[in-house]
């Protein structure tokens, strides 16, 4: 008997890798990443895979093509092993005709990158069970940089079993890393320095709403073969990045600016006609060589990827006789790795009536200044002047909104009364202001409720607009047997997450926007309307923020409600998860946004 017991254990032991395996559509069983940095300036770059397929879904929708995108004038791509063991452990090996290099998507109607190729890898005999294997490798010529700066994310849409990672340099190199893990390995031989890290059993990357960017969730090894500053100022130095004159372009100036409009007017219709009308093409300027056109040739092909359009924008700018700079953002702590760290490019300008500071998108149309939209990023501005090439911009806003006010309903259902409104920051869409008197676009600043501006002034401390508004209309809901409910006026900007998409548990961080809101406002019902909603105070005080609802019945008939919501962290913890999910999904409980009546037959 105790011979079976032992039987039986030690078949469950034998088959629960099995059984966990199963749970996941597919398993990495490993990665290998080899970087080489060769003396004359060129990359090597090795990607191996072997990933085993445990559902259907995993060879028809996640991993059945692999996609390889290189650019041949700087590029080569070399196609080392491609197969497929079966589940019998028979090897397939990927016929020729599975091998189709393609253009980009993202390459059409861009005649300058008519020669990038992406290669499609169509895998073959797949089934449960099967692991392909695919080994590339890309070679990047000796180009402007000829050094290496690289983040590296082991982490993958499935696990990972093992995740290799080897970084290959000439001895001589004055490296950097920084990684979060274990020490890696360190090798000397023919002349390089070779570190070698070895992740065991990753995990597969979140799909949990609000994330913050992948460093932060998964291990991470940032490495560069020079100083930061010195491979930064090659790329500034490049002459597409120098001042340009751009004839070409006055004809467009002409028909989309005008001395009669202020001049933000003009400079924002400079960024849209940019943004809507050059193609935008993304492929990275890595694969370029970290080579940037200059703006004729952008103009000319009406095409660029990120930091070409910034090249435009910022020529098209200065043509118009507005101060204009090209800039980098990055996250402070990636500095060390910069152009690896590089998030977006930016055009940094200003409105010579207030000397107010833009600093615009050449790829998107954004309500308000990137600095304010990202606040964790720092702003790395290129100077013409060989003394001081860069300059640091840092910015710090506040976000915050406060309405107060009343308002009565009347009884023939239509409101009156006064609210006036704080909106600052990134809770503001500062460039949809064009004049102080765009009465429209501040209407449009409130929901559940229709106002006209009367009053608007600029704050004194903060970026943002002082507005009083009149009531014009807030309509009642009909519920049924003569019961109403009325929303509460609220702003449209200042949510920084919506409670809904908040799932009841959490295992990575929750990425999120401090703000600050506040609401007073007191209500008055006709005679005739009997308040059903009850009174009621709650609060929620935490580190990352607090919140307190004051909702009062009085007892003549009117409702005072006061709500505040401060959240001062942009990150929350799974452990304070749970108190945050329950702080946000009170602010938003529609008991406490509504007044629920009911209205008496005269």
């Amino acid at each position: 008997m105790k011979y079976k017991i032992l039987i039986l254990l030690i078949t469950l032991f034998a088959t629960l890798p099995t059984q966990a395996q199963k749970k996941y559509d597919a398993i990495f069983k490993n990665i290998t990443k080899n970087y080489v940095l060769n003396q004359d300036g060129s990359i090597d770059y090795t990607y191996r895979k072997e990933l085993q397929l445990n559902s259907q879904r995993s060879f028809d929708k996640m991993y059945g093509e692999t996609f390889i995108i290189y650019n041949p004038e700087y590029q080569t791509l070399t196609i080392n092993e491609a197969y497929t063991i079966r589940k019998d452990g028979s090897q397939v090996n990927t016929p020729a005709n599975a091998f189709n290099e393609v253009l980009p998507s993202n390459c059409t109607d861009c005649g300058r990158y008519s020669g990038v190729k992406e290669m499609v890898v169509t895998h073959t005999a797949l089934e449960y069970g099967a692991t392909i294997v695919l080994d590339y490798t890309i070679h990047q010529k000796a180009g402007l940089l000829q050094d290496m700066s690289e983040i590296i994310i082991p982490a993958e849409s499935s696990p990972v079993e093992k995740y290799q990672v080897n970084i290959s340099f000439p001895k001589d190199k004055h490296y950097y890393f920084k990684s979060e893990t274990e020490e890696p390995v360190l090798k000397q031989q023919d002349g390089y320095k070779t570190l070698s890290w070895t992740f065991k059993h990753v995990r597969q990357t979140s799909a949990e709403p609000y994330l913050p960017a992948a460093i932060e969730l998964y291990p991470y090894i940032k490495f560069t073969s020079a100083d930061n500053d010195e491979m930064l100022e090659k790329i500034i130095k490049q002459p597409s990045l120098a001042p340009t004159a751009l004839p070409e372009c006055d004809l467009v100036l002409s028909q989309i600016t005008s001395a009669d409009k202020e001049y933000i007017d003009n400079i924002l219709a400079i960024r849209d006609w940019v943004v809507d009308n050059v193609h935008y093409n993304s492929l990275s300027f890595k694969h370029n060589g970290y080579n940037i056109a200059d703006a004729q040739t952008v103009w000319n092909s009406n095409c660029g990827n990120e930091p070409e359009k910034a090249v435009l924008l910022a020529a098209m700018l200065q043509r118009a006789g507005y101060d204009a700079r090209i800039g980098v953002m990055m996250r402070g702590i990636d500095k060390s790795v910069a152009v690896a760290a590089i998030n977006r490019w930016a055009v940094w300008t200003r409105d010579p009536l207030t000397n107010k500071m833009l600093t615009l998108s050449p790829v998107a149309k954004t309500q308000c200044s990137l600095t304010a939209l990202h606040p964790d990023e720092e702003m790395i501005l290129f100077n013409p002047e060989p003394e001081q090439p860069f300059e640091m911009i840092i910015t710090l806003p506040e976000n915050s909104t406060s309405i107060t006010g009343a308002i009565v309903m009347k009884e023939d259902g239509q409101a009156e009364g006064t609210l006036s409104a704080n909106i600052s920051n990134s809770n503001l869409p500062s460039f949809s202001l064009r004049k102080q008197d765009n009465t429209k676009t501040f209407n449009t600043f409130l929901k559940n409720i229709k106002v006209d501006a009367i009053e608007t002034r600029r704050l004194d401390v903060h970026e943002g607009w002082h507005i009083d508004y009149a009531v014009n209309e807030w309509k009642p809901q009909n519920l049924g047997s003569g019961y109403f409910s009325v929303a509460l006026p609220e702003d449209k900007f200042s949510e920084t997450v919506a409670a809904n998409r908040l799932t009841a548990t959490r295992h990575e961080v929750l990425a999120c926007k401090p703000v600050t809101a506040n609401y007073n406002m007191t209500f008055h019902f006709p005679e005739n309307c009997t308040v059903i909603s009850k009174s009621v105070k709650m609060s929620e005080k935490h580190d990352f923020g607090d919140m307190e609802i004051r909702y009062t019945v009085n007892p003549n008939g009117t409702v005072t409600i006061s709500r505040q919501l401060t959240i001062t962290h942009n990150r929350i913890t799974p452990s304070q998860y749970a108190a945050f999910r329950k702080m946000m999904v009170l602010w938003n409980d529609e008991t406490y946004r509504r007044i629920v009546f009911k209205k008496s037959e005269k």
